[in-house]
């Protein structure tokens, strides 16, 4: 997937600099660890989480959840919770 959706929804939610986005997804950014919902091709939520291992159980360490303001109370990051745990 093209990330520029991705970064165009994070850096809407939490403002980081383009220098911080360049530097998250050339390090820990994969598009298998990235839950998202799509309306009329725009990112209107994310996830995303890396896969750990914690006491021989397989864990996902969430790190980030995004909603665009104009999406939220809509049970979106609620859904990609539950999609994530499947």
């Amino acid at each position: 997937m093209n990330t520029d959706a991705l970064r165009k929804l994070w850096k809407t939610v939490f403002s980081d600099s383009d220098a911080f986005l360049d530097s998250f997804f050339q390090i820990a950014y994969a598009p298998e660890r990235c839950n998202r919902i799509e309306e009329d091709g725009e990112v209107i939520c994310a996830l995303y989480w890396f896969d750990c291992d914690l006491m021989g159980r397989k864990l996902a360490y969430i790190y980030a959840v995004a909603t665009l303001k104009s999406h939220r109370g809509k049970g979106l990051a609620k859904q990609l919770m539950h999609e994530t745990h499947e």
